[in-house]
C-alpha cells in the first residue's frame, strides 16, 4: 500500500469520507485511493508544509475527481489558484469534464461551483443518496463535438426524458389512487345513505304499527272488547307479525343492495390498484441514462 494513500486517508475531510461510504459502501477509502488514482490518465497532489491537502485527478472519459484534507483551510486562496490551473490545463485536453457530488457535500458543491462547474439539473441515487451531476467546459467550444461532450450531452437528454416520463406515470398513478379512494368513499357513503334510509323506514313502519294497534284497540272497546280478551290478543300479534315482516323485508333488500354495491366496489377498486401498480412500475422503469450512470461510476470500481 503507497505510503502516501494511507497518510492521506487518515487525514481525509469528514465529508469526503462520508461521499465514499455512499458512492461505495463496504469498501476501504485507501484501496478506493489506489483505485481511483491507477484509472486516472492524470492525477495531482497537493501538500502544504509537508501535509497532503488534496490528491485528485480525471480519467481517460473525463470523469474528475478529488479528496480533500482539513489543512487546506490554512491555504484557501493557494490552493483556489493551484485547482484552477489545474482544471484549465485538462479542459485544454478534454472538450468535456463532469463530476458526481454528494448533495449534502455543501462544501464541495460550492467549490465545483466556483470554479466553473454547473448542475445539469440531473442526478442519480446511490444508497438512498443524491449524487449530482455537474461539467465543466471549455470557454469556447465552436463546433467542436468530442466524444466526451456527445456522451455526457446524450446522458442529459436521456435523464431528462426519463424525468418526464417518471413525472407522467407517477402522475397517472397518483390521479389512479386519488379515483380508487373516491370509489370507495363513494360506497361508503352509499351504504351509509342505504342503512339511514332503511332505518327510517322501519321507524315509520314501527310508528304506523303502533297507531293502527291503538286504533284497532278503541274499535273493539266499542265492541266491548278489553286489552284482556283473547280476540284482542291474537289481533295485536297478527298487527305486530305483519309490522315485523315488513321490516325483515326492508333488511333483506338493504342486505342485497349493500353486497351488490359492494361487490361492484372491490371490483372497480381491484382494477384501479392494478393500473397504480403499472403506472408506478413504468414511473421508476431503469432506462438508458441508468445504464450509462452505471457505466460512469464502473470507471470507480
Amino acid at each position: 500500500m503507497d505510503k502516501k494513500n494511507v497518510l492521506f486517508t487518515a487525514q481525509l475531510a469528514p465529508a469526503d469520507k462520508e461521499e465514499l461510504s455512499y458512492s461505495h459502501p463496504g469498501q476501504p477509502v485507501e484501496k478506493l485511493l489506489a483505485q481511483f488514482r491507477c484509472l486516472s490518465s492524470r492525477s495531482f497532489v497537493f501538500s502544504y508544509r509537508g501535509a497532503i491537502g488534496a490528491m485528485g485527478g480525471v480519467t481517460p472519459q473525463g470523469c474528475v475527481w478529488m479528496l480533500t484534507a482539513p489543512c487546506l483551510r490554512a491555504c484557501p486562496k493557494t490552493f483556489v489558484k493551484a485547482a484552477r490551473k489545474w482544471l484549465s490545463v485538462q479542459l485544454r485536453r478534454y472538450p468535456v469534464l463532469f463530476n458526481w457530488v454528494d448533495e449534502h457535500h455543501h462544501t464541495a458543491r460550492r467549490f465545483i461551483t466556483y470554479l466553473g462547474g454547473v448542475f445539469t439539473g440531473e442526478y442519480q441515487v446511490l444508497s438512498g443518496r443524491k449524487f449530482l451531476f455537474f461539467t465543466f467546459r471549455r470557454d469556447c467550444m465552436g463546433g467542436i463535438i468530442q466524444a466526451g461532450r456527445m456522451y455526457t450531452s446524450t446522458a442529459a437528454q436521456a435523464l431528462s426524458q426519463t424525468k418526464r416520463n417518471k413525472q407522467y406515470f407517477s402522475q397517472r398513478a397518483d390521479a389512479t389512487r386519488e379515483n380508487r379512494r373516491q370509489t370507495w368513499l363513494h360506497n361508503r357513503a352509499q351504504t351509509e345513505y342505504l342503512f339511514r334510509s332503511a332505518a327510517e323506514k322501519n321507524h315509520l313502519l314501527q310508528e304506523q304499527a303502533r297507531q293502527q294497534a291503538a286504533t284497532l284497540q278503541n274499535t273493539l272497546a266499542h265492541k266491548g272488547l278489553d286489552g284482556s280478551s283473547v280476540t284482542v290478543q291474537l289481533l295485536l300479534e297478527k298487527e305486530k307479525l305483519a309490522a315485523a315482516q315488513k321490516q325483515e323485508k326492508i333488511a333483506r333488500e338493504v342486505s342485497a343492495q349493500v353486497n351488490a354495491a359492494d361487490k361492484k366496489t372491490a371490483q372497480t377498486i381491484a382494477a384501479l390498484r392494478t393500473q397504480e401498480a403499472a403506472a408506478r412500475k413504468k414511473a421508476n422503469q431503469k432506462s438508458t441514462v441508468w445504464k450509462m450512470t452505471k457505466q460512469l461510476f464502473s470507471w470507480f470500481k
